[in-house]
C-alpha cells in the first residue's frame, strides 16, 4: 500500500473514531447511557461493557489509530473491484490486556477481503492496559471502525 492510501485510511479512522466512545456498542439495540459495571457474557465468561476505568492502548487513541493504519493492508481484490467502505470491529480486551473474540459487527457484507483485512489489522495490535472495575482488571468490550478508501481512483 502506498503512502497516499495509508494517509487516507488513517484520516478516515481518526475522523470516525471521534464519533465513537470506547466500550460503547454502535448497535442501536444497546442504549448509549450504560452504567459503569454493566456486564455481558461472551463465550460463557463475563465481559464489562462499560467499566469505571476504560482500557488504554499504549500511547493513547492516536497510537491505536496509527497502528491500525499501519497494520491495515488494502486487499488487491477490493482495489481491483473498487470496493470501499467502513468495517466496524468489536473485540474483547482480556484481564491481561490481550485481544480476543475479534468479530465484524458492521460492514461484513462489503466483500473483496475488506472485513478480513480489518480483522487481521486488529489482531496485530499491541497489548492494552486492561479496564478495571473496583481496581480489579476485567474483561471489556471494545469497538473500532476501519475505513477503506481508494482516493484518486
Amino acid at each position: 500500500m502506498n503512502l497516499k492510501n495509508k494517509v487516507f485510511i488513517l484520516t478516515g479512522i481518526i475522523l470516525i473514531s471521534f464519533g465513537f466512545k470506547q466500550n460503547l456498542s454502535i448497535s442501536p439495540k444497546i442504549p448509549v447511557n450504560i452504567p459503569a459495571g454493566k456486564i455481558d457474557t461472551v463465550g460463557g465468561d463475563k465481559v464489562i461493557v462499560s467499566s469505571e476505568v476504560t482500557p488504554e492502548y499504549p500511547g493513547g487513541i492516536q497510537a491505536l489509530m496509527m497502528d491500525l493504519a499501519i497494520n491495515t493492508k488494502y486487499p488487491s481484490e477490493a482495489r481491483r473491484l473498487n470496493i470501499q467502505g467502513k468495517v466496524f470491529i468489536n473485540f474483547i480486551i482480556e484481564k491481561d490486556g490481550s485481544i480476543s473474540n475479534i468479530k465484524v459487527i458492521r460492514g461484513g457484507d462489503l466483500g473483496g477481503g475488506l472485513p478480513e483485512a480489518a480483522i487481521k489489522s486488529v489482531s496485530m495490535l499491541k497489548t492494552f492496559k486492561p479496564a478495571t472495575q473496583n481496581n480489579v482488571p476485567v474483561r471489556s468490550s471494545y469497538n473500532v471502525p476501519i475505513s477503506f478508501s481508494l482516493a484518486g481512483k
